[in-house]
């Protein structure tokens, strides 16, 4: 799939540095997902610091496997199984890296070095797929959807999704 110079940039942006994806960001790249998303029915893995995955954010990233997530859980290993969601996963993007979007990406990121080949070989070479899920749904402990919120399961914490209303 090809996206505009912009939305390429934001896209980017994110995935190679997310500490830098301001609110603005994330609320557009929540837009991309409404846009280019496709519902999806798989499980996710998702690592981070938190015991619950905030619902308040405009969306979640996961990982498609166990090891690639774990590589982020600092304290807390998620199973997220997805129902019908709304995601976008950067493999289907097709980076195209002009000169528009190494412009549009400095504006996001403000730095020059960005536009550095080494991006691009950076790129290409971690083809590691990211799957960005759109946010606001509702998480549930049990796969009949009847307890809200999250089961612990020893070293992984289990929790099923349910999408959100598209607006």
């Amino acid at each position: 799939m090809l996206l505009k110079p912009q939305e390429e940039a934001l896209l980017l942006c994110y995935v190679l540095f997310f500490d830098r994806c301001t609110y603005a960001c994330r609320h557009n790249i929540a837009d991309l997902i409404r846009t280019y998303g496709v519902p999806t029915t798989r499980t996710v893995y998702r690592g981070q610091t938190n015991s619950v995955i905030w619902t308040h954010t405009p969306f979640f990233s996961a990982s498609p496997t166990r090891a690639m997530a774990q590589g982020y859980a600092t304290n807390h290993l998620f199973r997220i199984h997805l129902n019908e969601v709304p995601c976008l996963s950067t493999r289907r993007v097709q980076y195209t890296l002009t000169a528009d979007v190494m412009t549009e990406l400095r504006k996001w990121d403000g730095n020059a070095a960005l536009a550095h080949p080494k991006v691009k070989h950076a790129i290409f070479q971690k083809r590691m797929e990211e799957v960005l899920v759109l946010n606001g749904g509702t998480f549930y402990a049990d796969a009949a959807r009847k307890r809200h919120g999250f089961e612990p399961r020893g070293a992984l914490t289990e929790t099923w999704y349910h999408p959100p209303l598209i607006k």
